[in-house]
């Protein structure tokens, strides 16, 4: 078969594995609600962006909302102006993102080693469990990934071919990056190419990369926006720069936040059962990787790069004393082809299976087998793995748990992701053994799509349950115009509420977290009360409906006598009251 076939083949499996991904990334995302925190309110700014034209000062409930760049507000914004506020219209920039990242994952593992490799590195990504998490919420995160991957693919294209049109991928990468997540976005790719070029000795591709141009693109690109809002509001930079930035990876922010960080430890555990089930890989394939890190070939550079990326990435993070589990997952792009690499060299000769490989499948099936046997209590399983995400642990914190009310719906599905993990380790086990690689493989990855099926249930539960829409439902058939709505708490924890209802809320012991900046502007006059203020004004002409994710003792209304308040709806962790009878 000639070249020019064996490329149009390589070309039409890397289109295959792109539409594969963006089904499996689309599937849903139309019936998902939008989920708090978080995305309910980038939905409630993007939806007031659109609304108001006023796209350089993001508005979260009215009021100025400036911790994170405006890319992905403006990008929901759009969609808004074209379609109006849905909840897909939010849904469907992340899953967007997660699509390009598998295509960057897919080129850079074909650049390096191979179009077999690319489509193994792609695959691997888009089944991890966690990457594929994220695709389907609402958040900046897997945008971040996407950019940060454009980046880095491009300065490893440059680097082999020298052509400029990579170099200005490079640059503008970076620049959306940052309009993404921030400084971090510069950060990042910088420490990972600096790192690359001092220990490959190669510190004269510096002058090569055309810095002179390079860096004011990336300001031509992230500085408009950041010192429009520098201009229009003063305390912008003390609190973007200083207090975001800086003092927020030092973990000593002045506007303290209820996340709950990660310790060191517990932040590797989470990176790695984020990476399930591609992470029982790493300990092999980055075993042999080690065996060609010192080798000056294109093959033995390329490993570095990608150990580097992924490394660095990692110990960056973990080292931050404020950490949360999704920090990881810029990395996953160079896991997965260090993996993919693994994979493809297995495949193309018989080895004797590395124990590096069968040490931790053997290590899966005993967990796995309780699991799928129930042959320990699972209630406590379930809690334990719901502290990997900052939500549970925030609600944790609080003397409560975010886990067991739903533990009825969640144990099955647990225990079904069990008997696959278990049935999948003991079969990839034998034919590893029996060095039929491919049929290990294969059995390892429909272990790993399957799994998937399970992973999406279980957000679909959480979602449904983490959501305010349930309540809002209840809401909006006797909400009247002149009606009050009020929300016990920070806001953020039902950010959604102000998406679905469309209305200003009023907050009462609300001011610590997202909204904290915002308050301290004249707009925020009169929409932050205190308990003995909601409880005078409780009394008045006005009808009032409150919002609370607390229990009635541990809520302002305590202050309230018991005749006086009428519960309408209790949906998930929330309760709905109002002071008039029906």
């Amino acid at each position: 078969m000639g070249v020019k076939w064996v490329g149009v083949i390589h070309a039409c499996g890397g289109i295959v594995l792109v539409l594969l991904v963006t089904c499996l990334f689309s599937w849903g995302i139309w019936s998902l609600p939008l989920s708090d925190p978080d995305a309910g309110m980038y939905a409630d700014i993007g939806a007031r962006m659109a609304a108001s034209g006023d796209w350089m000062t993001p508005r979260f409930n009215g009021l100025r909302y400036l911790e994170k760049p405006p890319l992905l507000y403006w990008l929901i914004a759009l969609i808004y102006r074209i379609s109006g506020p849905s909840e897909w219209g939010a849904h469907l920039w992340p899953a967007i993102a997660g699509v390009a990242g598998v295509a960057m994952t897919y080129v850079l593992g074909r650049e390096m080693f191979g179009a077999s490799v690319g489509l193994l590195s792609g695959l691997i990504l888009a089944t991890s469990i966690g990457y594929f998490a994220f695709a389907k919420v609402v958040s900046t995160d897997l945008l971040f990934v996407a950019f940060l991957a454009l980046a880095l693919l491009a300065f490893w294209r440059w680097y082999h071919s020298h052509e400029g049109g990579w170099r200005l991928l490079l640059y503008g990468g970076i620049g959306l990056a940052v309009l993404t997540k921030g400084v971090i976005g510069l950060l990042l790719p910088g420490l990972v190419i600096a790192s690359f070029l001092a220990l490959t000795r190669d510190l004269p591709s510096v002058k090569r990369l055309g810095l002179w141009w390079g860096i004011p693109l990336v300001l031509a690109v992230a500085l408009p926006w950041h010192l429009g809002v520098a201009l229009l509001h003063a305390e912008f930079f003390s609190f973007y720069v200083i207090d975001n930035h800086v003092l927020r990876f030092l973990g000593q922010r002045a506007f303290v936040e209820d996340d709950v960080p990660l310790s060191f430890l517990g932040f590797l555990a989470a990176t790695l059962t984020l990476f399930v089930p591609w992470s029982l890989c790493l300990p092999a394939a980055l075993r042999d990787s080690a065996r060609t890190f010192r080798q000056a070939t294109p093959e033995g550079r390329a490993l570095v790069y990608l150990a580097l990326w992924g490394g660095l990435i990692v110990c960056f993070f973990a080292l931050s004393p404020l950490k949360l589990e999704h920090y990881g997952l810029p990395a996953f792009p160079a896991l997965a082809v260090l993996v993919g690499k693994y994979w493809g060299d297995r495949l193309q000769a018989v080895q004797k299976p590395s124990v590096w490989w069968l040490i931790p499948l053997i290590a899966l099936t005993p967990p796995s087998l309780l699991l799928a046997t129930r042959a320990v209590p699972l209630d406590s399983f379930v809690e334990a793995m719901f502290s990997t995400d900052v939500y549970s642990r925030m609600v944790q914190a609080q003397g409560q748990s975010y886990a067991m009310p739903l533990v009825d719906e969640l144990v099955p599905l647990f225990q079904g992701s069990g008997i696959v993990l278990f049935c999948g380790a003991v079969a990839t086990l034998i034919f590893s053994v029996r060095r039929e690689d491919r049929l290990a493989l294969g059995c390892f990855a429909l272990m790993a799509v399957i799994l998937l099926g399970f992973v999406g249930r279980m957000q679909l539960l959480i979602a449904e349950y983490r959501s305010v829409e349930p309540l809002v439902a209840r809401l909006v058939e006797r909400l009247g115009p002149t009606d009050l709505l009020i929300h016990e708490g920070p806001l953020e924890n039902s950010a959604a509420l102000t998406f679905y209802t469309g209305r200003q809320v009023q907050v009462v012991d609300g001011r610590r977290g997202d909204l904290h900046f915002g308050s301290r502007f004249p707009e925020a006059h009169g929409l932050f009360l205190d308990g003995e203020a909601l409880s005078r004004r409780w009394q008045g002409p006005e009808r009032i409906f409150l919002v609370t994710d607390r229990p009635v003792d541990q809520s302002v209304l305590r202050l309230i006598p018991s005749r006086a308040r009428h519960l309408i709806g209790h949906e998930g962790r929330r309760w709905l009251f109002t002071n008039r009878t029906e």
